[in-house]
């Protein structure tokens, strides 16, 4: 049953990292998450020619979301349409502030197909101060199910010396 460490890490462990992942995604509340729309792919881009610099005033977020990816055609919960893709910035959906949940801000583009839901928004970066941000995801089904939540982050760069730096808040714009 024990196989050397060569063995895990070349075999076992890529099989299993996804199902560890969702595990770990659904683990605050299981049985409700598992029945909502998942957040298949998450890109963030940059409005410039070096679309890995983002010292870009504007970053694009782009999600695509289903419902019925990981679940069979027969099981009731997974046939719904993706409704919604909220992101939240640096707070996770859960948190509280004063006692109340946090509002995310719905991403309005959103495309549907018939396998899955693509949402698009845009930020003006000038709005976060300089440092690492966290983007929490989730979708929403039509039947009211929310999905587990996915996070990427992305990093504000300083500007360069001599340049202003908008002092605002992490505002959603």
């Amino acid at each position: 049953f024990y196989q050397n460490c060569r063995e895990f890490k070349r075999a076992i462990l890529p099989d299993n990292i996804p199902a560890l992942t969702y595990a770990a995604k659904v683990s605050r509340m299981p049985f409700r998450y598992s029945k909502g729309p998942d957040i298949l792919q998450v890109e963030v881009s940059y409005d410039n020619n070096n679309n890995n610099n983002n010292t870009s005033s504007v970053m694009t977020v782009h999600a695509v979301a289903s419902d019925s990816q990981w679940a069979s055609a027969s099981h009731a919960s997974s046939q719904q349409v993706v409704v919604s893709i909220r992101i939240f910035i640096d707070q996770h959906p859960d948190d509280r502030i004063d006692g109340r949940p946090v509002q995310g801000q719905t991403m309005s583009d959103i495309r549907l197909n018939e396998t899955a839901s693509e949402a698009t928004i845009r930020y003006n970066l000038e709005l976060f101060h300089p440092g690492r941000h966290t983007l929490y995801l989730q979708a929403r089904d039509s039947v009211g199910y929310e999905g587990p939540v996915t996070a990427v982050w992305f990093e504000r760069m300083a500007l360069p010396e001599g340049e202003n730096d908008n002092d605002n808040d992490n505002d959603e714009s």
